[in-house]
């Protein structure tokens, strides 16, 4: 990712002063009386340890101003609660959140002037409690030595991951390039995910829970039998709102199955989409996550989920629970059937041939669809008697696992990314409707127990099952990248008809015509494509992301393409020309590299040349406002034979016009 990121971590590190006053910046308003719930503090300053960590900024300025943010930030709460005490509930913005208010005093109450640094820890309040430190008229010297110890604590928590990464992303960036993207998307996903996390558990949930409370009050009173019914459903008398929740997931989860099945029998456009998916995916392969993948796709083998499940099961028969162990039972034998029955019958073809019978077909994953219906089933079960907050932990948390096991067998390549969805919605529809039939039940499975117990068999059986068949499985699942020898003369005389004429996109769709083909050498071809006036592409993805973003007011020359995929893969060339007359516009020339290389040619060595398909597009300025404007590609109005009419000089280099209008370009020796 340090590449991806090159243009960024270059700026910073010559403006290490903008660093300093983002992190000061991000640290106060994240501290700042009901304002830092909305602020990405973590995000920031994970990114900031991380810069430390790859050498690109002095730890000790960041250190001391993200610390200094954090001192000053409480410092305000504390001086807008002490200034406006109990009126602070009437004043806007905080009179909107109430709630919090109210939340962050009970909280003050019962911890005393130890809060202020226990909160500094917790998402929901730490940005409230010092206000109510204030309203609730704490000593401010008091205040002041437990905010700074805090402010001190804190800043080292959120910087020193990131240090750790940062320090480890840049060591193995130069021996494994790969491994550190693929890295630092999972640790960029985890991220967001965690951000819109909070912000559903702080601010979406409370409100929508004060809305309900609101139309209960005004329409309790109401003798219209259709409010009342549906006051008793937003008051959840007899578990009406679970009831309705549950079998809401059952219909959707299985009308989402449905919805998958239709479109791998019948619509080719998600054939094309698995297939791009999978493309890229494969691209970000390396050994060291190769291991990890075949790890945690071992949790999701029949021999591992066997023996939970019959642990599982067994506990629950010993506290007597007869119809629940029932009910699981049918559930994890419906999925154990289900899954070779609908193989058998859709009969679709891996992306591997590591498998026989009916586990040599594709859809549905049994991986996925086994790890959501027996993690799930025990998430239900763990978190049936416990509050709603700590009960979506659960859940977020076998979602986390069962995602992890579906992700891995994209990433191993057995199975096509809509196989492995299509099994976890199958399966969580299972796991809804278990949760359905237990939803007023009263269950005493002594759940930290049992959690301990299904804990320590499922890492006994994995490490038993890893340790007798990793080799096994990392053998069988290591990456071979398709090669494809076609001989030359093949090619030239009818071969270029079967590869692909149009760009695949990741949704499946076709995107422009591909009317180049050509087999020459990818340094000879930039060097002759310079000569003729090209201009190669050197912006990282992370650069090429913000310029084609973000509106920008500098010329089009100085800026990087469009970002274009072909079945998954970045093109191995992009060059661009502009024309002569027109400066706000420009030709691109993308080249894909394919499965395809030349086996021989006439007259020459045997050559390993991979066959390149690709296309000129042409790119513009849409102006906005205010000498801004942002990138727009337009079909080109020149044919492809127009826009390269040679090659240079020096070494023959054959062109060859097909009657569909592609254009074949090939290296012959001078003799020729």
């Amino acid at each position: 990712m340090t590449s991806y990121l090159a243009p960024l971590v270059d700026f910073l590190g010559t403006h290490p002063g903008l660093a300093i006053g983002v992190v000061f910046l991000i640290s106060l308003l994240e501290a700042l009386f009901v304002v830092g719930l909305f602020m990405p503090s973590t995000v920031v300053l994970v990114g900031a340890g991380a810069l430390i960590g790859s050498g690109t900024l002095s730890f000790w300025p960041i250190f001391l101003f993200t610390t200094l943010g954090a001192v000053v930030g409480d410092f305000m709460s504390y001086w807008i609660g002490h200034t406006y005490r109990e009126r602070l509930k009437s004043i806007w913005p905080f009179s909107r959140y109430t709630f919090l208010i109210d939340s962050g005093q009970a909280f003050f109450a019962r911890h005393g002037a130890k809060s202020i640094f226990i909160a500094r820890f917790l998402p929901a309040i730490k940005s409230i409690v010092p206000g109510i430190a204030g309203m609730m008229g704490m000593n401010v010297k008091t205040f002041s030595i437990i905010n700074t110890i805090s402010a001190f604590a804190w800043a080292i928590v959120h910087l020193a991951p990131g240090i750790i990464a940062g320090r480890g992303l840049s060591r193995y960036w130069q021996a494994n390039p790969r491994l550190v993207t693929l890295m630092a998307l999972v640790l960029v996903g985890l991220l967001a995910f965690w951000y819109l996390t909070k912000l559903v558990l702080i601010l979406i949930l409370p409100r929508l829970n004060r809305l309900r409370e609101h139309i209960i009050s005004r329409g309790d009173q109401s003798q219209n039998r259709a409010l009342r019914f549906a006051i008793s459903i937003l008051k959840n008398e007899t578990g009406l709102v679970a009831s309705m929740t549950w079998s809401i997931a059952i219909v959707g989860l299985l009308l989402g199955f449905v919805s998958i099945l239709l479109n791998v029998l019948f619509d080719p456009q998600l054939s094309a989409a698995d297939s791009a998916i999978s493309s890229f995916v494969q691209s970000l392969r390396n050994s060291t996550a190769d291991s990890i993948m075949v790890f945690v796709t071992m949790m999701g083998d029949s021999r591992v989920l066997t023996v939970l499940s019959l642990a599982l099961i067994v506990w629950i028969l010993f506290h007597r629970h007869w119809k629940i162990a029932t009910s699981v039972t049918l559930a994890i034998a419906s999925a154990t059937l289900f899954v070779p029955l609908v193989k058998t019958l859709v009969h679709r073809a891996r992306p591997t041939s590591l498998y026989t019978g009916a586990e040599s077909f594709s859809f549905p994953s049994g991986h996925a669809t086994h790890s959501a219906v027996i993690f799930g089933i025990i998430a239900v079960l763990l978190a049936h008697n416990l509050t709603m907050r700590v009960r979506l932990s659960v859940y977020f948390a076998a979602l986390a696992l069962i995602g992890s096991v579906a992700l891995s067998r994209v990433y191993v390549g057995a199975h096509w990314p809509s196989d492995v969805l299509a099994g976890v919605m199958f399966g969580l529809s299972i796991v809804a409707a278990l949760a359905f039939f237990l939803r007023n039940r009263t269950l005493h499975l002594q759940s930290p127990l049992m959690s301990a117990m299904l804990c320590f068999v499922f890492l006994a059986a994995l490490a038993i099952n890893y340790n007798q068949n990793a080799v096994k499985w990392t053998k069988a699942y290591a990456y071979r990248p398709i090669a494809l020898s076609v001989p030359f003369d093949e090619w030239i005389n009818g071969g270029w008809k079967t590869l692909p004429d149009r760009r695949v996109t990741f949704e499946g769709d076709s995107g422009e015509k591909l009317d180049i083909q050509t087999a020459v050498p990818i340094v000879e071809l930039k060097t002759r494509l310079s000569q003729l006036g090209w201009n190669e592409d050197t912006f990282s993805p992370f650069s090429r992301f913000l310029e084609t973003t973000l509106p920008s007011s500098r010329p089009l020359s100085d800026r990087a393409t469009l970002a274009r995929y072909n079945e998954g893969q970045a093109p191995v060339v992009v060059m661009t020309k502009a024309p002569a007359n027109a400066s706000a516009q420009r030709s691109v020339l993308r080249l894909w590299s394919t499965i395809n290389q030349i086996g021989n040619q006439v007259d020459a060595e045997p050559d390993t040349t991979p066959i390149m398909v690709g296309s000129i597009s042409t790119e513009t300025l849409e102006p906005l406002a205010f000498g801004f404007a942002e990138i727009e590609s337009m079909p080109r109005s020149e044919p492809v034979s127009i826009l390269l009419p040679s090659l240079g000089t020096g070494t023959a280099l054959t062109r060859k016009m097909t009657p569909t209008g592609t254009l074949l370009i090939y290296q012959r020796k001078d003799s020729q």
